[in-house]
């Protein structure tokens, strides 16, 4: 870098830049819709799990769960086709139509407050129904299996509210519904993106601090990709010095 200073040559190209970020943002909001959704689809099969355990053998099957996956990532990319299309059209990018009724009070109900509110109930019935559930003493294993995921997901939506509900107050300032100065909303706009980063990432270490067969699948996975590498090494270095053998003889 102190040599030829490529980073100061790309950072100069604006143009690569505002392309780069022009097309990310339908790819974003379509990434983001759908981890929204899915949060909330993984609290709806914990509650009936947790809250109506007669019911979730018939309702929660891997069949259904998978249909109702593939229903929520089609929808997902649906409802963002308006982001998409206001890549292309420019007017109907800055129409009251976008700009309010979609981005604003549509995005609202389906991508922040709506989803947050419904996890939040969500929430607040499954503490309710684990502080409540008696202690079984039939097949304590598996009870305790089942509070342990109920736990993690419990941790999960609390995480998804905390770091969620500043990007919904920064959606509103963003649209001009709440009124703020130009310098407060770009700091607040930056915090709220940098929080919903961090949404992104900590469902990892969520899974990683409360789940003992997902430490132990991820540190079995790195042992064997570390492995194939050390073989493949193993394996290029022998190659490399037979053909180094063979040349010297000849």
């Amino acid at each position: 870098y102190h040599q030829n200073r490529w980073l100061e040559r790309y950072m100069s190209n604006g143009n690569m830049f505002k392309k780069v970020y022009f097309w990310s943002v339908p790819v974003v909001s379509t990434t983001q819709t759908l981890a929204t959704w899915m949060i909330l689809l993984v609290t709806c099969d914990r509650f009936i799990h947790v809250c109506r355990p007669l019911q979730a053998n018939r309702i929660c099957t891997v069949k259904n769960i998978r249909r109702v996956t593939i229903v929520v990532m089609v929808l997902a990319v649906a409802y963002n086709i308006p982001v998409w299309h206001s890549r292309v059209s420019k007017e109907f990018r800055y129409s009251d139509g976008y700009k309010i009724t979609y981005s604003s009070i549509l995005n609202a109900i389906f991508r922040y407050v709506g989803p947050e509110l419904a996890v939040f109930v969500l929430n607040i019935l499954l503490i309710n129904d684990v502080r409540k559930s008696p202690a079984m003493d039939i097949n304590k294993k598996k009870e305790k299996e089942e509070k342990r995921i109920t736990f993690t997901l419990i941790l999960i939506a609390t995480f998804f509210l905390i770091l969620v509900t500043p990007c919904t107050v920064a959606q509103f300032i963003a649209s001009k519904l709440i009124v703020a100065s130009k310098e407060t909303k770009f700091i607040f706009v930056q915090f709220a993106n940098f929080l919903l980063l961090c949404n992104s990432s900590v469902n990892f270490i969520i899974y990683c601090l409360t789940g003992a067969r997902f430490r132990k699948v991820f540190l079995s996975t790195l042992r064997c990709a570390n492995r194939h590498h050390n073989v493949s090494h193993s394996t290029s270095g022998s190659t490399q010095h037979t053909v180094l053998k063979t040349s010297t003889k000849l």
